[in-house]
């Protein structure tokens, strides 16, 4: 669907911010050499049970509820891979990965920061404008609604680092760490209008 040598076919990528989606974003771009129209990155709070968690609070409410093992887990993935990549990308002299806003300055699109793709003006005039036909998502932390997902003629899709329906939700990979299972596998599917 994605192919460098087809300048016709426009893509968004959407993403929370983490150091997964940065890596598939960089590879995206740097390696693979295809140009999103724009990167939407989700700036949505945390809520559970109408509650927002974020502070010394919700690492509490996180240590409570999910235990020690969520909370290493959670270290790990935010603190330890990102020092792990920048130190080895400094021994193996090879070029490192580039953050959001240094990938949209040079490689010339927008990045877009919001809370709601599908409920965001800025968003939905964009994607007026522009003709992108696929949006590529991996690790959204939103819902998307039909008005959003009429602007694309080809595709929604969302990368999902399970095999579905196995380890549905959120944070599939500390599930299956958890589980007894062998195997990890990635589900690329269709976002459509029901969940």
């Amino acid at each position: 669907m994605l192919d460098a040598n087809n300048s016709q076919l426009s893509f968004i990528y959407g993403c929370f911010p983490s150091y997964v989606s940065l890596y598939a974003a960089n590879l995206l771009i740097r390696k693979h050499k295809l140009k999103p129209a724009a990167i939407f990155i989700s700036t949505r709070s945390v809520y559970i049970k109408g509650k927002k968690i974020s502070g010394i609070s919700g690492f509490h409410f996180f240590l409570k509820n999910f235990g020690i093992r969520y909370m290493f887990y959670q270290w790990i993935i935010a603190i330890v891979l990102p020092l792990i990549a920048i130190v080895f990308g400094k021994f193996k002299k090879c070029e490192g990965l580039i953050s959001f806003q240094e990938l949209a300055q040079t490689y010339n699109f927008q990045l877009i920061y919001s809370d709601d793709f599908s409920n965001d003006c800025r968003i939905l005039e964009f994607l007026k404008k522009s003709r992108a036909k696929i949006f590529l998502s991996l690790g959204l932390d939103q819902i998307i609604k039909p008005k959003f997902l009429e602007h694309f003629e080809t595709a929604c899709v969302n990368i999902h680092p399970s095999k579905l329906p196995d380890f549905r939700g959120v944070d599939p990979i500390f599930q299956f760490l958890l589980s007894e299972e062998p195997k990890l596998g990635v589900t690329l599917h269709r976002i459509e209008q029901g969940i």
